[in-house]
């Protein structure tokens, strides 16, 4: 966003720059007519043009909750409600046995047997390597050494099989217990606890506005207070929810912890082109377009030109090509 809006802004303030310019070299005497016959100019400048739109609203992570799908009585709490959870961490002991936290893109959906394979397999066994706890290959089949890696973590999950409320998925950082109202003791069914994590998605709190120009595609650039881009990614989904626009990215793994502003660019030239303001271009009658070019010698050439990218102030023009190329960055064009 800062890029596109100094691209702007550049070019606006390179006019006011030349007004004032002339004005101070005029000194205080009042204007003539001359004076105030001369056109305002504005050169042709070289540049990326984007069109980029701010988002408003404030931007928070779209928390996601996945429930532990256990139930029994609490018989220790060793992670107290809303605090961070880290993967490897007992979250909770329900009939005395533990439910461990690995760090898994989604919970397991199945109870897992000796020779089982698939996707929840596959990301077991990339959680419980990334932890140390595992030395063997990741793309096998579950076998003995997934159950001495989980045994390693708490020997009470050393058994058969790996059911599925043994394990909470959770992210490296940012997953919190939900666990409100639930104590050692007291009994829980399946859901009364659960993780928190951040999801992959930023949600707008800006009643939806985002929704109608944000497109799967569409460059996300993450903004300080200083209007300088942290990140920038590629947005994956848009969805509309009630007040809210949220939006997924593409690489959730580089996103900062601390969300400030986010502009979206809609559209781009991907490479330098001619750029002029708006203002500088005039429609005419038969549906083309012109520019009133200011030369050297002081005559004013009327050159017709075709538009490109166009963004709330600036234009990308084009006139004529190969040795018939009649504009070029430097150009002084008027402004009517």
């Amino acid at each position: 966003m800062a890029s596109a809006l100094v691209c702007g802004l550049v070019l606006g303030s390179g006019a006011t720059v030349a007004v004032a310019s002339w004005q101070a070299g005029r000194g205080t005497e009042r204007p003539d007519e001359e004076d105030v016959a001369a056109p305002t100019t504005v050169p042709v400048v070289r540049q990326v043009l984007e069109d980029v739109e701010v988002v408003s609203g404030a931007l928070t992570w779209a928390d996601e909750e996945h429930p532990i799908l256990r139930e029994g009585v609490v018989t220790a709490l060793p992670i107290r409600h809303g605090a961070e959870i880290v993967p490897g961490d007992v979250l909770v002991e329900i009939d005395d046995r533990p439910v461990v936290a690995l760090h898994m893109p989604f919970p397991l959906w199945r109870d897992l047997e000796d020779g089982d394979v698939g996707a929840d397999v596959l990301r077991l066994h990339e959680a419980l390597a990334e932890i140390g706890v595992l030395p063997g290959p990741v793309a096998a089949p579950l076998g003995p050494g997934t159950l001495r890696a989980l045994a390693e973590i708490d020997p009470r999950l050393g058994g058969d099989t790996v059911a599925a409320g043994d394990i909470a998925a959770v992210d490296t950082t940012g997953s919190v217990l939900s666990a409100a109202a639930v104590g050692v003791g007291g009994r829980v069914a399946a859901g009364d606890l659960g993780v928190r994590r951040r999801a992959d998605r930023i949600a707008v709190e800006d009643g939806g506005m985002a929704g109608q120009y944000a497109r799967a595609g569409d460059e996300l650039r993450l903004v300080d207070a200083t209007g300088v881009t942290r990140w920038s990614g590629v947005i994956s989904e848009v969805e509309v929810d009630g007040s809210r626009t949220l939006l997924g990215v593409a690489d959730p793994t580089s996103l900062p912890d601390e969300l400030g502003a986010a502009a979206i660019v809609t559209a781009t030239t991907g490479g330098e082109v001619l750029t002029l303001p708006r203002a500088a271009i005039t429609a005419d009658p038969d549906g083309g377009s012109s520019i009133r070019r200011s030369g050297a010698d002081g005559v004013v050439e009327v050159v017709r030109v075709t538009t490109g990218l166009c963004t709330a102030s600036l234009c990308e023009v084009r006139a004529g090509s190969g040795a018939d190329v009649l504009l070029a960055a430097g150009d002084l064009v008027d402004v009517p």
